[in-house]
């Protein structure tokens, strides 16, 4: 369902791959569990009957319920439907980022994969110019034809902290469903799948700490850090050594 499939062995191995084979400025990361579909939380099952217009009638209800909450409007359809997934609720936007080690912290950071000893996945996008989408061109997030790559601007800290952009998926009225972006005739021979090993898991991620990339660094706010002092001080084998978590 895509060019390419390769295996990473290694922090080394991965930094390489993307190294000798994702330059440029064009090519984004998401990390995921293997096996889980390239779809927006909108599109995944269970699918609602009516889903576009419920879509719609959910931003029109943030658009107007949450000034009070905010201290910055955002300027547009689109920045309403940022930062509604920023705050997950369901939209029709798939985060990704134009940092690999980001995209590879969250491909061996879930907890669930524990479990069920499931891999995890760095999915490379190669875009094109063509796919961008413009806002003020394309005021209708709800209505686009084909699937396209949304740069947001950074209006909240994570969207900076995380390099985030999404992917913005078209409905299929003849299917009547999302479609999964390495299902999509456009996108799916531009995407490179690479698979880590769950049993790195653990490595990686203490690798990725060394290297400045952890949860305190990617949600620059009390829940990033808390979260990432629970993992460093709990996790097996930690040091529990404050001047080694990373905080100053």
């Amino acid at each position: 369902m895509c060019r390419k499939v390769v295996w990473i062995t290694s922090l080394t191995d991965y930094v390489n791959h993307i190294a000798g084979n994702c330059t440029g400025e064009h090519f984004l990361f998401r990390g995921q569990l293997d096996g889980e579909a390239l779809l927006p939380r909108f599109g995944r099952p269970p699918l609602h009957p009516d889903p576009v217009n419920t879509e719609v009638r959910m931003r029109e209800d943030l658009e107007r319920c949450s000034p009070r909450l905010l201290g910055r409007l955002p300027a547009n359809r689109w920045e309403w439907l940022a930062l509604g997934q920023h705050y997950r609720m369901p939209t029709r936007l798939l985060d990704w980022t134009f940092n690999a080690l980001a995209a590879l912290w969250f491909a061996v950071s879930r907890r669930q994969a524990a479990q069920g000893r499931i891999n995890g996945a760095v999915w490379a996008l190669e875009f094109r110019d063509e796919d961008i989408i413009v806002p003020r061109k394309k005021d209708d997030p709800h209505g686009i034809k084909r699937t396209g790559v949304l740069l947001p601007k950074h209006i909240e800290g994570r969207i900076a902290a995380q390099s985030g952009c999404f992917t913005v998926h078209r409905y299929d009225d003849g299917d009547r469903r999302y479609i999964a972006l390495d299902e999509d005739p456009l996108h799916k021979d531009h995407l490179t799948k690479l698979v880590v090993a769950e049993a790195l898991f653990g490595d990686l991620r203490d690798q990725l700490h060394r290297v400045g990339v952890n949860q305190s660094m990617l949600f620059p706010d009390m829940d990033g850090l808390c979260a990432h002092l629970d993992w460093f001080h709990r996790r097996p084998h930690g040091s529990g050594a404050a001047a080694q978590s990373g905080c100053t």
